[in-house]
């Protein structure tokens, strides 16, 4: 459960990003779900009115559905307040991910120009054979890439351009 899941004490980055998607699909949810509890508490108002039966436990689980969320709410803020200093140090690996990512990227991208699927004339074989190598490492890069991206949006970082990415990518299009 909810509850579940923003009591844990996160030691990993994996583990930190699953806690604080948590706290963002709480509030994601929020005034759906504070919709549909004023939705069902006015038609259990409405059978209660008309005398139509039902459970004592149905009766008393309607009841508290206003303070099981208003308390998933209150938890989930909590939660959110307690990691700031944990938010901090995994934006800073983050950060430090992110650079490291990006050497990697121009590097990759310099390799490419250099030595990739472009750079062999006429000699197709090799080429074709290059472009298969390069499309399985970009995979791999525009995965990390989603992956950091991902992580810039929960610790409210700017989101990084690559154009050393943008620049590989169209150039494999054109092949």
């Amino acid at each position: 459960s909810k509850f579940n899941d923003l009591k844990e004490q996160p030691t990993t980055l994996e583990e930190l990003k699953f806690i604080l998607q948590t706290i963002q699909d709480i509030k994601d949810m929020s005034l759906d779900v504070e919709t549909r509890i004023i939705d069902i508490q006015e038609r259990y108002r409405i059978m209660h009115m008309h005398e139509i039966e039902f459970s004592p436990e149905e009766w008393e689980q309607q009841a508290n559905i206003r303070k099981f969320w208003d308390d998933l709410v209150w938890e989930s803020k909590e939660t959110d307040a307690r990691l700031i200093t944990v938010k901090k140090k995994f934006t800073e690996i983050t950060n430090s991910q992110i650079k490291d990512f990006g050497s990697g990227l121009r590097e990759f991208a310099e390799r490419f120009k250099e030595s990739g699927p472009g750079a062999v004339g006429g000699d197709l074989e090799k080429g074709l054979e290059l472009m298969k190598l390069y499309r399985e490492e970009l995979a791999k890069i525009e995965a990390e890439r989603q992956d950091l991206g991902a992580a810039e949006k929960l610790f409210d970082l700017d989101i990084t351009v690559y154009p050393e990415l943008h620049s590989v990518q169209k150039d494999m299009k054109a092949f």
